[in-house]
């Protein structure tokens, strides 16, 4: 019974002095996962300033525009870019492969020549960061990108 009470005394001062002292390193346990990247964006007009996709007199239509991986010398396989929102307020989506530090592909409109599309990614700045795009290029000329869209000037 003596050693009792020293043993149970040294106990819970431990458990005391190692419960309060505080760690200035805070932990954050992340998982894997690759999450998507996509890139919005519309197709303008130099000329006359109007969406040439989704306006209302549309100079092509959306089966007209279609992408290829630059490496993809054969062309054998055509990436065509998803629709988001409604009516003149939509966009064109494509997922750039996110485990590259930057993904090239080719665009392609109707007859017209093809465009070399360059997406560059970044890492996000959030505590289990995750990529995102971080700079895009139309024919080696870098675009604004703001909340997510980019707007390609033809």
């Amino acid at each position: 019974m003596k050693f009792i009470k020293p043993m149970s005394t040294l106990i819970i001062a431990s458990s005391i002095i190692l419960g309060c002292s505080k760690s200035n390193d805070e932990k954050i346990g992340c998982t894997f996962q690759i999450t998507p990247v996509f890139l919005n964006f519309n197709v303008i007009s130099t000329a006359s300033g109007k969406d040439l996709f989704f306006s209302t007199d549309p100079t092509y239509q959306i089966k007209d525009i279609y992408f290829f991986k630059v490496k993809d010398t054969a062309k054998k396989d055509t990436i065509w870019p998803s629709v988001d929102g409604t009516g003149t307020e939509r966009t064109f989506k494509i997922s750039p492969d996110n485990k590259l530090l930057a993904d090239t592909l080719m665009m392609h409109i109707g007859k017209t020549p093809a465009d070399k599309l360059i997406v560059k990614m970044k890492n996000s700045d959030r505590p289990c960061s995750n990529p995102i795009v971080g700079e895009v290029l139309l024919n080696d000329v870098k675009l604004n990108y703001d909340q997510g869209k980019v707007r390609f000037m033809k």
